[in-house]
């Protein structure tokens, strides 16, 4: 029950609950391994680090056009991090809706930062062909896939985070109606 309850709070708004039941844990009289101790010490921190109020790890892009930016380049009030890949279901469906809420934008104050998960380039191309995405379309490849996926902490897809123009996270919505509902907040559509 307690792992369960672990991956349940370590995404979206409430990860700081995530954290309180992996430190009761690994402070309790429970016998664990070294290596699970370890394992579960890393996890705590991975998560703290990624916490609503952090500053998000900087990162090299290229994106589908060859164009080499930083993270700290994208020069906007918000941006939202949407880690995806075209073989998740959940994506496929959310990427276009995404974009509809994207467009509705009445003054541009946030960037898109979509980042495929995807382990084939072509598939991740033909996905983007069969839209009208004019955000920052990212490819993680061999050479920065582990260290991203591990520097944000992203253990599945779709994961979202929404950056301030300090690329501090704000939120971390776990669903688009999340996503959505953040953006009315901040008057972003």
């Amino acid at each position: 029950i307690c792992q369960n309850l672990e991956m349940i709070f370590q995404y979206g708004e409430y990860d700081f609950i995530s954290v309180y039941i992996k430190e009761k844990r690994a402070s309790s009289e429970m016998c664990m391994t070294v290596d699970e101790t370890t394992e579960l010490k890393a996890s705590i921190e991975d998560i703290k680090r990624m916490a609503v109020g952090q500053t998000a790890p900087n990162m090299q892009i290229t994106d589908i056009e060859d164009k080499t930016l930083q993270l700290t380049d994208i020069k906007m009030p918000y941006t939202l991090l949407v880690f995806w890949s075209s073989r998740c279901g959940h994506c496929v469906n959310m990427i276009p809706e995404l974009n509809t809420i994207y467009l509705l934008q009445k003054t541009k104050k946030l960037e898109v930062l979509a980042i495929s998960t995807d382990p084939i380039k072509e598939e991740w191309l033909t996905f983007l062909k069969s839209g009208n995405y004019k955000w920052i379309n990212f490819l993680l490849t061999n050479d920065t896939f582990s260290k991203t996926m591990h520097d944000y902490n992203i253990t599945g897809t779709p994961t979202f985070i929404i950056l301030d123009e300090q690329k501090k996270i704000i939120s971390k919505p776990f669903t688009l109606d999340e996503v959505k509902d953040k953006f009315v907040e901040l008057k972003i559509i």
